[in-house]
């Protein structure tokens, strides 16, 4: 299936249009500038590719004509929504357009709306249920910035929230493409915001990145600078854009990704988990012999750039035209994955490769061909990259071209089953016998469980949550029969879903902030605030170096997980087993959230996790849907077919009877239970729990089909059905 490029757009300092932003970079202009919308008082990097106030405020203006809530919208925002609205309007899809989803990819999210809440939160003590309150959590909490989005662009589909750091946006992209792929839906709005903001600088200084002029990625000035911005892209099936007579731009040709499992900040040195990622996405291309461009993650700090550089070479081989569009839009975080990409498709378009600029003369491990002109360069490509690294390790790499390749055969999909389970939980009962039981328990894992859990591994200082992850990762793995040496754990992917984060990591962080002065900001604490940094932990942990990917779509992020790990499976994206599921840690949001949004159930702190694989087990994932939060009910009925469930096992956002009855009545002969007043809140691991219970219900032989639903506005609706696997060994 060819997946097509109909619909482009961006919002940043370098272009407000995609016109304007090509006519920038062809000319090897930059937009770097001294950041003038707060206060940096005793940092010595005061430049970024930045919107100075007055441009800002001019974009809200101009906004408001249209959108009246442009006026109030958190910066990030406001920038998704102006390139989300370019994108569809290039694709020529408008508002009567059935069905487009939404993966938005971010790092910092609404910052700005966060810190409004955090500063008006009094210190040890939860905030009153009042509509204020819940207003400010509800604009500052990360995973309802989608939700948002979809309200103000008027989407109605599926919609997932990425945030792997700097790589959210390739991420985005790979998974966007598996959701189409999948036929789980036609169009997909891919779009990645960031703003900037205090923490960014305070952080990145803590840690001793950031360059003090303009970076030079490769060149001879060390260090980064920062950039904000949004893009967007609408990716298309291409029997749906050829319905409504549009044309195709590009198409995504696919997608790698990797882990390094070797430094929570640092790239592997020699660059291998790059190379990895760069290698799984053009294997398939290499006996046509393809001329390649490289568009770098080109950080501008020595340890990425160089083992960047080492991984370029290895893979595409040392003449390959290598640049980085951070030397002219800055690091835009977890919008960037998704603007280089935009370059990268414009450059495609143009038939020219972008600048990399202050690129001369090189440092050492510097790639041969840099595009150092100052120009873009005209040369024919027949295939672009767009690579993406973060914290953590991860990577993943993008590959677009301007025509659907020929020689890459058809795939058919392939079942899904269940090959092991963990879950690490302060439950005094398996989570089975917990629902059985319909009791509440103790919301914190007991100290022995984990230390038992987390006995004999590879692990540096974990907060709580990366703590339950990893605890749950070893006894997935041990029960799916992966030791410690097994061979396989090389190429695992991973899939993790969470809702509000290292939250100890990111209270430590927010109370280090020039406390006596800038510089004392923890290093320590930023690099483990990062949302894909219990994932990272994990990786680590475990030596596992298959593509990861964490979504952060709140409530239901755990379920959103699994079924994205059983469509990476089932379409044989790269690997033959997959680790997936959800992790929450109790702290100060997740109370929070439970108290304003009056949800039932003790916070409680837990992973869950499943490894998923294609070899036949006694049970099998029969059927997995997504979509709105309206949508529920088709979803379910798609998930199960003409089949009929024994137990339906339902994670909600809020008190939701009117639902919980309506199931009830669709499915009267099966048992509904509602996980949340049964065993505690656990708004992303939840439904990974259920799974979890699912599983063990189907090996015990006391279920033979189990739906699990999962329903919020962050989330949107997600139904996984379990099934006894006939004649499979248990």
């Amino acid at each position: 299936m060819s997946i097509c490029i109909t619909g482009l757009g961006v919002c940043c300092p370098l272009g407000l249009n995609t016109g304007a932003l090509w006519r920038a970079i062809a000319a090897g202009r930059d937009s770097f500038r001294e950041v003038d919308r707060f206060a940096l008082e005793g940092l010595p990097c005061r430049t970024a590719s930045a919107f100075s106030k007055a441009s800002l405020q001019a974009l809200r203006d101009d906004a408001s004509k249209q959108l009246p809530e442009a006026s109030t919208l958190d910066a990030a925002l406001l920038l998704a929504v102006l390139a989300g609205q370019e994108a569809l309007v290039s694709s020529g899809l408008g508002p009567e357009a059935t069905r487009i989803g939404l993966v938005l990819a971010s790092s910092a999210g609404t910052a700005d709306a966060h810190d409004r809440y955090d500063s008006g939160r009094p210190d040890g003590t939860r905030p009153q249920p009042d509509s204020t309150q819940q207003q400010l959590l509800e604009n500052g909490a990360f995973s309802t910035m989608a939700a948002t989005v979809c309200a103000l662009l008027k989407l109605r589909g599926p919609r997932l929230t990425v945030n792997t750091a700097c790589a959210s946006g390739g991420h985005a992209l790979a998974v966007a493409m598996d959701l189409i792929r999948g036929a789980h839906v036609d169009r997909v709005l891919v779009l990645g915001a960031d703003s900037l903001h205090p923490s960014l600088f305070l952080g990145f200084h803590s840690v001793g990145v950031l360059s003090e002029t303009p970076c030079g990625p490769f060149g001879p000035q060390e260090g980064m600078s920062l950039g904000e911005g949004a893009a967007a892209i609408v990716l298309e099936a291409a029997h749906s854009m050829r319905q409504r007579g549009a044309s195709a731009r590009g198409v995504m040709l696919g997608w790698g990704g990797s882990s390094d499992a070797y430094h929570p900040t640092s790239p592997e040195p020699r660059g291998d988990g790059v190379r990895r990622s760069i290698e799984s996405v053009i294997t398939p291309f290499r006996g046509t012999q393809p001329a390649f461009y490289y568009n770098a993650h080109g950080t501008g700090t020595l340890a990425n750039d160089g083992a960047e550089a080492q991984a370029a070479a290895q893979a595409l081989g040392p003449q390959t035209p290598v640049s980085s569009s951070k030397s002219q839009v800055g690091h835009t975080q977890g919008a960037a994955g998704v603007l280089e990409a935009v370059i990268t498709l414009l450059a495609l378009e143009q038939g020219a490769v972008p600048p990399s600029l202050r690129s001369l003369p090189h440092r050492r491990l510097a790639p041969e061909d840099t595009v150092a002109d100052g120009l873009a360069r005209a040369m024919p490509v027949d295939i672009a990259l767009s690579q993406s690294s973060a914290f953590g390790g991860t990577n993943v790499t993008a590959a677009f071209g301007l025509v659907p390749p020929t020689s890459v055969p058809f795939t058919e999909t392939r079942a899904v089953y269940v090959h092991g389970v963990g879950a690490a939980h302060g439950l005094d009962a398996s989570i089975e016998d917990a629902l059985d039981q319909m009791g509440a328990r103790r919301a914190r894992p007991t100290e022995d469980r984990l230390k038992a859990a987390l006995r004999g591994l590879k692990v540096r200082r974990l907060d709580p949550v990366s703590a339950v992850l990893t605890g749950a990762a070893g006894l997935a793995l041990r029960d799916a029969g992966l030791r410690a040496r097994s061979p396989e754990k090389a190429t695992l992917g991973m899939v993790v879903g969470m809702a509000d984060g290292p939250q100890q990591s990111i209270r430590r962080f927010v109370d280090s902030r020039g406390v006596q002065g800038a510089g004392t900001a923890s290093a320590s604490a930023f690099a483990r605030m990062v949302l894909n940094a219990p994932m990272g932990a994990m990786s680590y942990a475990h030596q596992l170096r298959g593509p990861s990917i964490t979504l952060w779509s709140g409530i239901g992020a755990g379920l959103q997980s699994l079924f994205l790990a059983a469509t990476q499976l089932s379409l044989h994206d790269g690997a033959d087993r997959v680790l997936a599921g959800g992790a929450d840690e109790a702290g100060h949001l997740t109370r929070d959230r439970a108290r304003l949004q009056d949800l039932p159930g003790t916070p409680l702190e837990a992973a869950a996790l499943l490894v998923l694989g294609v070899e036949p087990s006694a049970v099998e994932l029969k059927g997995w849907r997504i979509g709105s939060p309206d949508e529920w009910l088709r979803v379910c009925d798609d998930a199960c077919g003409s089949s009929q469930p024994d137990r339906v096992l339902v994670c909600l956002d809020r008190p939701r009877p009117d639902l919980v009855e309506r199931a009830s009545r669709r499915w009267s002969d099966a048992q509904v239970i509602e996980l949340d007043r049964c065993v505690g809140f656990a708004p992303a691991a939840g439904g990974a729990l259920a799974t979890v219970a699912a599983a063990r219900w189907i090996r015990a032989r006391t279920a033979t089909r189990v739906l699990v639903l999962s329903v919020g506005r962050e989330a949107g609706a997600v139904a996984i059905l379990f099934e006894a696997s006939p004649g499979a060994p248990r």
